[in-house]
């Protein structure tokens, strides 16, 4: 916090005032006629009432009065830095594969599904100021969250992300387009989809070709990631082998059509490193926003002084009245 002064000058005047409240303090009440008594002792043991005590008051309300009414004049400010909201970040929408083909174990201890949202509950820990939707697709696509700064209410429905919430397939083209379609009238530096996937497209009405076409044609950045190892493990319970990825080529050239980049990922810890990789290249530079809030304290003052003298004045000629 930082007081300034827009006219220092005025402060001068409390030099002024100071000599001025001497003289009176001094020499005030000596033209004043006194009155004569034979002893004083006996008032000297007398009590002083409270008014009596309070005597001072309307000579301390004047003082209070003009060095209000002379700082006043001085326009005194004072400005503190403020935090705003955060500045404008970008905007980013995870896509995130939901068919059966996810439970395989070839990743880690826990499935494909699992891990990636793991990492992606890392990822939007380490976001600050970026609007992030949540896309989850199989055979269909389906919009789990819009653009929202609300980190926590995104980590709680990512939790609630799972299989069978809609028919088996992998709709990369669907997918990919229902997160464009999030981003289409979003205002952000930049907008970017991050999309998830282990196979190859094959289901959905839209090829992934034509929803890479509209991501480019909205300035629209698509990060793909295929999760899976080679020599995949079987699913949970089942006796076969996840299937293979075949989709490489596929997310390649949506990537290079958008001007972002392809990853494999083939372990957690890749693709936690592949996440922290998309981070520092669509990373938000502004951070919050700040500003200064500057407060002008001179009318405050100037109230205050004018309240003082109305007190001053008030008890002078009522309550503490002076005889001479």
């Amino acid at each position: 916090m930082l007081l300034r002064f827009a006219a220092p000058g005025f402060l001068l005047l409390l030099l002024a005032a100071t000599a001025i409240f001497y003289w009176q303090l001094r020499f005030g009440r000596a033209g004043e006629p006194p009155l004569r008594f034979s002893s004083l002792r006996v008032a000297g043991l007398m009590v002083r009432s409270f008014r009596q005590r309070l005597r001072p008051l309307p000579g301390i309300l004047r003082a209070i009065a003009l060095v209000l009414l002379v700082v006043g004049l001085a326009r005194p400010t004072v400005s503190r830095p403020v935090e705003a909201s955060p500045g404008a970040g970008i905007d980013i929408v995870l896509a995130l594969d939901i068919s059966s083909s996810m439970s395989a174990t070839d990743l880690g201890v826990r499935n494909r599904l699992e891990t990636a949202k793991n990492v992606m509950r890392e990822f939007l820990a380490n976001r600050t100021g970026d609007r992030v939707g949540l896309v989850g697709f199989a055979s269909e696509a389906v919009t789990v969250s819009p653009l929202s700064l609300d980190y926590p209410i995104l980590l709680g429905l990512l939790d609630d992300v799972n299989f069978g919430r809609l028919p088996d397939g992998t709709a990369i083209g669907h997918g990919l387009a229902t997160a464009v379609n999030l981003l289409r009238d979003a205002k952000g530096k930049s907008r970017v989809v991050i999309l998830l996937t282990d196979g190859e497209n094959n289901a959905g009405e839209i090829a992934p070709g034509t929803a890479a076409k509209m991501a480019q044609a909205l300035n629209i950045k698509a990060y793909t990631i295929l999760v899976g190892a080679s020599g995949n493990r079987p699913r949970p319970g089942s006796n076969r082998p996840a299937p293979a990825s075949p989709g490489e080529e596929t997310l390649q050239q949506i990537s290079d059509a958008t001007g972002a980049a392809f990853f494999r990922a083939t372990d957690e810890e890749t693709l936690r490193q592949i996440y922290e990789s998309i981070g520092r290249l669509e990373k938000t530079e502004t951070g919050q926003q700040k500003f200064v809030e500057v407060i002008d304290l001179g009318f405050y003052l100037f109230l205050g002084g004018v309240v003082a003298l109305l007190l001053e004045s008030l008890l002078r000629n009522s309550w503490l009245r002076r005889a001479p």
